[in-house]
C-alpha cells in the first residue's frame, strides 16, 4: 500500500473525502500520502471543523480551543501571502501568532461554507472573550490596532500579550525568511504590522456597549476574512449558505456542542455584510469557476444573488433551501433566484426545498432554459395552486425524477399527460400526498417507464373517497418497467399478488426494499417463492412484519436468490431458528445482516455471526448490540 503512486491515492482518497479520521491517520503514513491526504483534509476546512464522529461529547471550551487553533494557522498563512494594503486585515492580527506550515493550505480549499465560516469566528471571538483576551477591548472605545505599514523585508508581527502587563503590553512575534528545508522561504515583498495599545483612563462600560463593541470585531474579522479568502482561494469550487448541513446531519457527524438551528434563526443571523462576497475584489477570479452553489439563507440575499448572477455561470449543481426561510415572500426577490439559473450554461442538478409555494412559480421561471442540460430534478415541499409538471415537462433530457415529502394540493394529471422523459432512469416518490385517488407516479410511469431503472413509492396518503379503493401502482410498474434493476415500495395485504406479478416481469431485479404496515409475512416469503429471483444481492424489509422460520426457508431455497445483503429493520419473532436457516443456505454469499427483534440470541449464533458475516448488528428493545461484547 504505501507503493501505491500519487494517482492511485487520489482515487482512493476521493472515497474517502467526507472521513476525516481515516484522511487523519493518512497523514503519518510517509510524505507522499501527507501530501495527497492534506490536500482533501483541507478542500473543506470549515465544515470539517465541526465534524465529529458519531455522538461525539465535544465540550463548549473544547470547540473553541480547536477553533482558535484553526484560525491561527489560516490567518498566518493569509497574512503571509497578503503583500498589498487592499484589504485592512488590523483586526486579525491576534491571530496570526501561529508558526509558519509546510504547506500552502488556503490552495486546497474547495468548498467554502458561509454558515460555517460566521461560526468559527463567533467561537474565535467568544475564546477570546474567555480568555480575557478582549477585556481591555472592551473597556476602550478605539479599536484594537491603529494602523498598519507595508515594507519589503521580512514579516514582523508587534502584537499584544493582554494578559500580562497590561500597561505596556508589546509582544513582538517575528518570523524571518530562512533557507531551512523545515520553514518555506517568505515570499517578497511582505507586510509589516505593528499593533499599538493605550489604556483607556475612562470608567468600565456597561455590558451592553462591551457587547456591542464584541460583535463589532466578530464582524470586522468576519468581513476581512472573507476578503482575503476570496483574494487568495483561487481553486473555489464549491459555495454555500448551508444553515441545515444536510449531509452531515444526516450522518450524525455535526458537532453535538454546537446549538441547534433555532439559535441561528431567532438570535444570530449571517451578517449582511458578510453576504457581498460576490461583490469584493477578487471574486470574479475566485467565484467564476464555481460549480455547486447552496442557497439556505434566512432572509433575502438580493445584493449577493444579483452579483453572483453576473459572476457565476458555470454552476452544475444549484440547490435552494428554505427550509429555514422566515421572512417576506416578494415575487420580485424570488426572481432573482430565478435569474440565477437563468445565466447557467450547463447546469446538470437542481433541487428545491421546502420553497414558498406563493413564489415557487417566480422561482421555477428560468427551468426551461435549462432543458437541454438538466439531468437531475429534486423537489421537497408544497405544490398549491400552481402545476410543477407545468414547468418539469419541458425538461425533457431528464434521468432522475425525485419528490420527497412532497405535499400535491393541485390537480397535476393533465400536464403529467402531457409529459414525456425518454431519457429517465430514476423515478422516486418519497412520503407524498396526492390530491385525489390517482397516483401520480402510475401516470408518470404508463408515459416513461420503459427506460426506467430505478423506482420509489415509499409511504403515500391519498384522500379516502370509492370504497375498497385498490391502488394498481405495482402492476403499472410490473407492465411498463421492465428494465428495473433497483425497487422501492410501500405494500399493503391487498397488494402481495400484485408485488408477484412485478417479480414475474422484471426479472433484472437486483435490489428490493418494502416498507408496509405492521402485518404477518408468512404469506408474502411463501408466495415470493413461486418466482426465481437470481439477481436478487438485496433484500430490505423496512416493516414490522411477523414471520416464521420456514417460511424464510421456502423463500430462500426455491428463489435462488444470492442474496449478499439482508435487512429486517423490526421482525419481533426473528430468532435462532431464522438465523440458522440464513447460515445453512446463505453462508457463502451473506456479507451484511441487520436485524431489529425482540428476541435474544444464543451466544453460540452470535459468535458463528461474528466469524461467518462481515457486516452483522441487531438491535434488542431499542439498544444496538456489537457480537463481540456479548
Amino acid at each position: 500500500m504505501t507503493n501505491l503512486n500519487r494517482d492511485c491515492l487520489w482515487e482512493i482518497f476521493t472515497n474517502l473525502e467526507h472521513d476525516k479520521k481515516s484522511l487523519h491517520g493518512a497523514l503519518l503514513v510517509n510524505r507522499l500520502w501527507c501530501e495527497v491526504a492534506v490536500q482533501f483534509l483541507w478542500r473543506k476546512p470549515f465544515r470539517f471543523l465541526y465534524t465529529c464522529s458519531k455522538f461525539c461529547n465535544c465540550s463548549e471550551q473544547r470547540r473553541r480551543v480547536k477553533v482558535k487553533k484553526f484560525l491561527a494557522t489560516l490567518t498566518t498563512i493569509l497574512a503571509h501571502k497578503h503583500t498589498t494594503s487592499s484589504v485592512n486585515i488590523q483586526d486579525l492580527v491576534i491571530w496570526t501568532a501561529a508558526p509558519l506550515t509546510t504547506f500552502t493550505y488556503t490552495d486546497f480549499i474547495r468548498h467554502l461554507d458561509i454558515h460555517d465560516l460566521v461560526w468559527a469566528l463567533y467561537d474565535g471571538v467568544e475564546y477570546l472573550r474567555s480568555q480575557r483576551f478582549l477585556t481591555d477591548f472592551q473597556y476602550n472605545s478605539k479599536p484594537f490596532f491603529s494602523d498598519i505599514t507595508w515594507s519589503t523585508s521580512t514579516i514582523t508581527l508587534v502584537d499584544i500579550d493582554f494578559t500580562k502587563n497590561k500597561d505596556k503590553v508589546e509582544n513582538a512575534f517575528t518570523f524571518e525568511s530562512s533557507s531551512s528545508p523545515k520553514q518555506p522561504v517568505l515570499p517578497s515583498p511582505t507586510a509589516v504590522y505593528k499593533s499599538k495599545y493605550k489604556r483607556n483612563s475612562l470608567s468600565r462600560n456597561s455590558e451592553e456597549t462591551r457587547q456591542r463593541r464584541t460583535d463589532s470585531l466578530f464582524q470586522k474579522m468576519t468581513c476581512d476574512l472573507c476578503r482575503l479568502l476570496v483574494l487568495y482561494c483561487p481553486n473555489l469550487s464549491h459555495l454555500s449558505i448551508d444553515m441545515v448541513n444536510t449531509k452531515w446531519s444526516e450522518d450524525n457527524q455535526r458537532c453535538t456542542s454546537l446549538p441547534s438551528i433555532s439559535f441561528w434563526i431567532t438570535v444570530k443571523e449571517i451578517p449582511n455584510e458578510i453576504l457581498l462576497i460576490p461583490t469584493y475584489a477578487g471574486s470574479q477570479n475566485c467565484l467564476s469557476r464555481l460549480v455547486e452553489f447552496t442557497w439556505g439563507a434566512t432572509h433575502w440575499t438580493s445584493e449577493f444573488l444579483d452579483a453572483l448572477s453576473k459572476i457565476t455561470h458555470h454552476l452544475r449543481k444549484l440547490v435552494i433551501d428554505m427550509s429555514n426561510f422566515g421572512r417576506d415572500e416578494s415575487k420580485n426577490d424570488a426572481r432573482r433566484l430565478s435569474t440565477l439559473i437563468k445565466v447557467q450554461r450547463c447546469l446538470q442538478e437542481i433541487k428545491f426545498i421546502k420553497c414558498k409555494f406563493r413564489i415557487l412559480s417566480s422561482i421555477m421561471e428560468g427551468l426551461r432554459t435549462q432543458a437541454k442540460t438538466l439531468r437531475i430534478f429534486y423537489f421537497q415541499g408544497i405544490v398549491k395552486d400552481w402545476s410543477i409538471f407545468s414547468e418539469v415537462k419541458h425538461l425533457t433530457n431528464l434521468k432522475e425524477l425525485i419528490f420527497s415529502h412532497t405535499n400535491f394540493q393541485c390537480n397535476e394529471v393533465n400536464m403529467i399527460e402531457q409529459s414525456y422523459f425518454p431519457h429517465l432512469i430514476k423515478l422516486s416518490f418519497n412520503v407524498c400526498c396526492f390530491r385525489d385517488q390517482i397516483i401520480l407516479p402510475e401516470l408518470v410511469v404508463q408515459r416513461s417507464g420503459k427506460t426506467l431503472r430505478t423506482f420509489t413509492l415509499t409511504r403515500y396518503y391519498y384522500p379516502d373517497g370509492k370504497y375498497n379503493f385498490r391502488p394498481q401502482v405495482i402492476t403499472t410498474v410490473a407492465k411498463y418497467c421492465q428494465n428495473l434493476v433497483h425497487l422501492e415500495i410501500f405494500v399493503d395485504r391487498r397488494e402481495f399478488q400484485q408485488l408477484m406479478l412485478l417479480f414475474a416481469s422484471c426479472p433484472l431485479l437486483e435490489k428490493v426494499k418494502l416498507t408496509g404496515n405492521p402485518d404477518i409475512a408468512d404469506e408474502l416469503f411463501t408466495r415470493m417463492a413461486t418466482q426465481e429471483l437470481s439477481n436478487l444481492k438485496e433484500l430490505i424489509i423496512d416493516a414490522q412484519w411477523r414471520f416464521c422460520a420456514k417460511s424464510l426457508e421456502t423463500f430462500i431455497i426455491k428463489t435462488k436468490a444470492p442474496l449478499k445483503s439482508l435487512v429486517f429493520r423490526y421482525s419481533p419473532d426473528f430468532s435462532d431458528a431464522h438465523l440458522d436457516v440464513l447460515f445453512r443456505y446463505l453462508k457463502e454469499h451473506l456479507h451484511r445482516l441487520h436485524i431489529g427483534t425482540d428476541k435474544r440470541f444464543s451466544r453460540g449464533f452470535l459468535e458463528k455471526a461474528k466469524e461467518t458475516i462481515v457486516d452483522f448488528r441487531y438491535k434488542i428493545n431499542g439498544q444496538v448490540h456489537d457480537p463481540v461484547w456479548l
